[in-house]
């Protein structure tokens, strides 16, 4: 199969799972085998090969699932791998992220107090649909530490959390000029994401608007995604923490609380400006 061409757009539907078949094709071409890939994104050889092929498209869960796996977005249905890398800033080695642990500067408990945190985002497979995720950050040997579970499967709207399957995230805090910023990592995945956040928003206290670069990979040809995100502090009492832990995973937009949708549409014009 060729590799992905230039073009940024097609209209034509079988062109468009021709162009969703190549990059596929290239990125699976990076895997140990096709029934390896397969495995590893818990659908059949078969099915892998209708994608490769052409043949069809993958359900949204399990477009997600590749979208996790592969640290790209939905846009790969639609645009060309090498029109997708264009947007993408030269970063690190991999290798470097490990070591810059050492040295930089943990954010404050004064900016980020430890506690559970809702992160809120703009879904990458879903249209009109927010991601919420609950973090743990905690601190261990004066560095700052963020947990999280994601589900990996049949993520739609409304989804109950923690009923499917789940990934391990690990996040550390640091402080940055103007607020502070992320790096996390995906357990068992080729998958970091780098995310800035400034502190506050008019007269909100405990939210933090933020971008998210994700698909930092160990493969420096792996593709990424860029998000609007926030974090928004919940509060320590039994109800609060329930309350919180009832939210769906995934909403549509218009079902976020309003302050949600505000900061996730404000940064995404930001973005776009």
């Amino acid at each position: 199969m060729s590799g992905p061409d230039s073009s940024t757009k097609v209209e034509n539907l079988s062109e468009l799972r021709m162009l969703f078949a190549r990059n596929l094709d290239s990125l699976v071409s990076k895997e140990r085998s096709v029934s390896d890939c397969a495995r590893k994104l818990r659908i059949s050889r078969s099915q892998l090969n209708r994608f490769l092929s052409g043949e069809t498209y993958p359900r949204p869960d399990v477009l997600q699932r590749l979208c996790l796996y592969f640290g790209t977005d939905a846009r790969i249905l639609t645009t060309s791998l090498a029109e997708l890398a264009r947007v993408v800033p030269q970063i690190a080695p991999s290798g470097l992220l490990p070591s810059l642990f050492g040295d930089i500067e943990p954010v404050s408990h004064s900016v980020l107090p430890d506690g559970i945190y809702a992160e809120w985002m703009l879904s990458t497979t879903h249209l009109d649909t927010v991601e919420m995720h609950l973090f743990r950050i905690y601190t261990e040997d004066g560095r700052r530490i963020g947990k999280v579970r994601l589900s990996i499967s049949d993520a739609m709207p409304g989804m109950r959390r923690y009923r499917y399957p789940m990934l391990k995230c690990v996040a550390q805090y640091f402080m940055q000029r103007a607020g502070f910023a992320s790096i996390d990592r995906v357990a068992d995945q080729n998958f970091h994401a780098f995310t800035a956040f400034r502190v506050g928003y008019g007269s909100a206290t405990g939210v933090y608007p933020g971008f998210k670069l994700s698909g930092i990979s160990h493969d420096p040809k792996r593709y990424f995604s860029r998000i609007p995100c926030m974090l928004q502090r919940v509060a320590g009492d039994t109800k609060s923490l329930l309350a919180a832990a009832r939210v769906p995973e995934f909403m549509i937009m218009s079902d976020a609380p309003q302050i949600v949708q505000r900061i996730l549409k404000d940064v995404h014009g930001e973005a776009d400006g």
